[in-house]
């Protein structure tokens, strides 16, 4: 059996109104937030459910400022079923997504 689970990556320094299109347009399960921070990516994922409402936020506002994004909110790894109450970041990637995707559907296998 295959699941589908689709992604939205977003640029931090966008305006909320750009993403808040795009996440309407596509309604990605997750939105992955992208954020370069002293020379190092930084990757932020929320549900669309949990991202919705920071997507709310006045049009002309970046989406770092609406979804007020830190270093601070790091925290161990919750591996599991279900959404988070708060976003995880994925540190350093080293650059595993090289190129801006607007959006990808990744099959994940159960067996």
């Amino acid at each position: 059996m295959a699941l589908e689970t689709s992604f939205l990556l977003v640029e931090a320094d966008w305006p909320v109104a750009r993403a808040r299109h795009l996440a309407e347009a596509l309604a990605p399960q997750w939105i992955v937030i992208h954020r370069v921070d002293s020379g190092g990516d930084l990757y932020y994922t929320f549900t669309y459910a949990e991202a919705s409402l920071m997507l709310s936020a006045p049009a002309d506002m970046s989406v770092h400022q609406a979804f007020d994004l830190h270093e601070q909110v790091l925290r161990a790894p919750q591996f599991g079923l279900g959404p988070r109450q708060r976003a995880h970041r994925i540190d350093q990637l080293g650059r595993a997504v090289r190129v801006p995707a607007l959006i990808a559907t990744v099959a994940v296998l159960v067996g």
